[in-house]
């Protein structure tokens, strides 16, 4: 072997270490990059979890101070409602053409049609017992209540409701 061969056979080693070497300094910087990547991805993403967490803190605050002034609100307008109910419930009670017996008012419900209704007298339970036109509730005993019709004939109906008689036609 000649010198110049031994030579050329020096520098081929020494390209393959170099080559070596170059390759493990890619490969520590990609394995570098990969670890400064997956480091950054950690913190936005715990920033993120933080940043989510306060919101979501905040947004609860904001429904449970919202849901209990609308309970707040909710309770007054009750009481206004109970209010306006018990002065309608007195005016009812008062009024031409209903009758008041065993804490219950019979009477002409003008805004459903003039047809026969009856409440408690605590404003409870509002039902409507004869689905047509009448005059004026006329008297309650034994169980009945007395009403006019629209002919002006005199009906009588069960205080629970039911079947009603004409007791005298007009």
């Amino acid at each position: 072997m000649n010198f110049e061969q031994l030579l050329n056979d020096d520098m081929l080693v020494e390209n393959k270490k170099e080559t070596n070497q170059n390759q493990k300094i890619n490969n520590n910087s990609v394995e570098l990059e990969e670890l400064i990547r997956k480091v950054v991805r950690e913190e936005v993403n715990r920033s993120m979890n933080e940043a989510v967490e306060r919101l979501e803190a905040n947004l609860t605050r904001m429904i449970d101070n919202f849901t209990k002034k609308q309970a707040i609100e909710d309770s007054r307008e009750c009481v206004r409602k109970r209010e306006r109910q018990s002065v309608d419930i007195r005016r009812l009670a008062t009024k031409f053409g209903s009758m008041q017996c065993s804490g219950w008012i019979f009477y002409v419900n003008e805004q459903e049609g003039k047809h026969l209704w009856k409440i408690r007298d605590d404003g409870s339970d509002n039902q409507e017992l004869y689905a047509k036109t009448i005059s004026s509730v006329e008297k309650v005993e034994d169980g009945y209540v007395f009403f006019e019709d629209a002919s002006f004939n005199v009906c009588k109906m069960p205080i629970n409701g039911g079947q009603v008689h004409i007791e005298s036609r007009y």
